[in-house]
């Protein structure tokens, strides 16, 4: 009920602004015009036919064996917490448990497969408003230039974890890192990393495509 009240920040395409907000609506939206929750939906549209099986909606589905706790030094005394339990989740903005694995086959059948939605849809995703950083954001994707041409993607942090997703279409290939370890290590600079073991090493561009990578948190 607090975002009622609220005057927009701007009107449709001045500016860009990144909110968790916007996908609780969304969710409100779809949950209107289809009748079924948002888990429900994701289960159908996605989890089941792309073979997801290690994926879920926190707080929504039973979650066979449970999943790893996530840690991040809560009190700043140079100890680390399991700060699981203090957030939850599980509505549009996030609250999705899953697997690198998942998630690799998730980013090549939404931007390489057209598994997901229809080429025309995924052209309006991809229409990026630009950011400060070399960068822009669409339909929840994040764009970010990088020395093998640009990547798609997201990033995420919540309850002591952290996760990146990217995906360069010049040269097909995906990378994914999840981290349990907040205060500890950043996925951004090992999926570079990664990157650079198996497209080959561009160091001399290395530190200006570290400056550039975007942090859109959900």
């Amino acid at each position: 009920t607090y975002i009622y009240a609220l005057e927009p920040l701007s009107e449709p395409g001045e500016e860009f602004y990144y909110a968790n907000t916007n996908y609780i609506v969304l969710e409100l939206i779809l949950q209107a015009v289809t009748g079924k929750s948002l888990a429900a939906q994701l289960r159908q549209r996605l989890y089941e036919p792309l073979g997801l099986n290690d994926t879920f909606t926190e707080e929504k589905d039973p979650i066979p064996g449970g999943f790893v706790s996530g840690y991040d030094d809560w009190d700043g005394d140079g100890k680390r917490d399991d700060v699981t339990k203090l957030e939850k989740w599980g509505l549009g903005d996030g609250g999705i448990i899953s697997t690198a694995q998942d998630l690799a086959t998730f980013a090549r059948a939404l931007f390489a497969e057209a598994k997901v939605i229809k080429i025309k849809t995924l052209a309006v995703m991809l229409d990026f408003f630009p950011d400060d950083e070399g960068g822009g954001y669409g339909l929840g994707v994040t764009l970010t230039e990088t020395d093998w041409g640009e990547a798609w993607g997201h990033t995420g942090k919540t309850g002591g974890f952290l996760s990146t997703m990217i995906y360069i279409p010049s040269q097909n290939a995906t990378v994914v890192v999840l981290s349990n370890a907040a205060d500890k290590g950043d996925p951004d600079e090992i999926a570079y990393e990664a990157l650079e073991l198996v497209l080959g090493e561009v160091s001399s561009r290395k530190r200006i495509y570290r400056q550039k990578i975007i942090r859109v948190y959900s």
